[in-house]
């Protein structure tokens, strides 16, 4: 895995890069989670061992420890 800090539309975003296969697949998380959930990363995690890149992504909206989404 690999720690990223990646600039979006609505500013920069922390990101993880988890395998090194040719098929990339971006995940976000789900309300009131992050890039960190145990559930998402299991998730990146199986799919890197399955041969897949995997980059799991914060919302703006989480970055700024907002509880709501944005617009």
């Amino acid at each position: 895995m690999r720690e990223l800090r990646l600039q979006a539309d609505g500013g920069p975003i922390t990101a993880s890069l988890h395998g090194a296969g040719g098929t990339l697949l971006a995940l976000g998380h789900g309300a009131g989670g992050t890039r960190r959930t145990p559930a998402l990363v299991a998730l990146a995690e199986a799919l890197a061992q399955g041969g897949r890149r995997v980059l799991l992504f914060n919302f703006p909206y989480s970055e700024a420890r907002r509880k709501l989404p944005d617009p």
